[in-house]
């Protein structure tokens, strides 16, 4: 899958961004509510920006 880098969050900024625990975010990742887009090189998770901030 193809993604602009500039259009991502990573785990620790969006649950930042959404006022919420690491753990927190990955649990709704989990239920469906937040779509992990991708994985980098150092495994961390990425979400697309547009989404974090609906």
């Amino acid at each position: 899958m193809t993604f602009h880098i500039e259009n991502t969050i990573h785990t620790g900024k969006a649950a930042k961004l959404l006022g919420i625990s690491v753990k927190t975010l990955q649990r709704w990742e989990q239920e469906g509510r937040l779509i992990l887009i991708a994985r980098t090189n150092e495994n961390r998770c990425v979400y697309r920006e547009s989404q974090i901030k609906k």
